[in-house]
């Protein structure tokens, strides 16, 4: 009778517990369902806080075409833009140019490119850049020589680009001209350049007479002669941080350049090599 009893208080045991379970389960499912939240019933602003953690091309591919909101929430916000194109295919390119980066050049604060030649007169980066006025940084990555010196020219109209990235693909036939161009750029306060020096051209920057360049910091991945650095320093007088790698003999000096003070600055980084102490 007792072992009955047990048996019969067991099973009843056992089914409290499934029903408690299966409650449980079917609550948690209902909660679960209702605390779940599609990515498109986001606030506006919530999506434009998600869009800042992720490239301009990415967010263009995967939502330009999704649904009209998405359209209009790209084509009409007033966030800051950052373009690279560095490794874009020409036909993306066109595509991207047409969409996104002519329709918002007012937006744009950061473009890194390269490869110019892959792109066509009409829609290359040498014509559109000074439409950029809002631009701020600027990366040229493995630009050929011969396109070079233009663009620098054409960046002179752009009010507050005050960082400049300059990676050359071949070798520079004249690099003072180069520098010159980059010296006349009215906002600029960091610069980074690595040019691939002609072994022919060995020829001074023209003395400093009334015009200097703002820049504060400046790297430079090309090697140097002593009398070289001083013509280049002289344009730079608010320079804080100056990296520059110095040439084999240095120090021979072809032309008597005498150093200019630099009042403001407080890091330098030299490479020198094959020095003997």
């Amino acid at each position: 009778m007792e072992h009955e009893k047990r048996q019969r208080n067991n099973f009843i045991d056992d089914y409290d517990d499934s029903k408690r379970k299966k409650i449980a389960s079917e609550s948690y499912q209902c909660v679960s369902r209702e605390s779940v939240t599609y990515f498109e019933h986001l606030s506006n602003e919530l999506i434009y806080e998600v869009f800042e953690f992720l490239d301009c091309f990415h967010i263009y591919e995967a939502f330009f075409n999704l649904n009209m909101r998405f359209r209009n929430l790209l084509a009409n916000s007033s966030l800051p833009i950052k373009i690279n194109i560095s490794s874009m295919s020409k036909s993306a390119y066109q595509k991207y140019y047409t969409d996104i980066i002519m329709t918002n050049a007012y937006r744009i604060n950061s473009f890194q490119l390269s490869n110019l030649f892959i792109y066509d007169l009409t829609s290359s980066p040498i014509q559109i850049l000074p439409k950029f006025l809002q631009l701020e940084t600027l990366i040229f990555d493995n630009v050929e020589s011969e396109y070079l010196e233009k663009l620098l020219r054409s960046l002179k109209s752009l009010p507050i680009l005050s960082s400049l990235t300059i990676n050359s693909l071949d070798n520079i036939k004249n690099k003072n001209a180069i520098y010159h161009e980059i010296f006349c750029l009215p906002a600029l306060k960091y610069c980074k350049v690595s040019l691939e020096r002609n072994s022919n051209d060995d020829d001074l920057l023209p003395s400093i007479t009334n015009h200097y360049s703002p820049i504060e910091h400046l790297v430079i991945n090309d090697d140097m002669y002593l009398d070289e650095l001083n013509c280049l320093a002289s344009y730079v007088p608010q320079l804080r941080r100056f990296s520059i790698q110095l040439r084999p003999a240095y120090w021979k000096q072809r032309n008597k350049v005498h150093p200019p003070t630099l009042n403001h600055l407080t890091h330098v980084f030299l490479k020198m090599n094959y020095v003997n102490f």
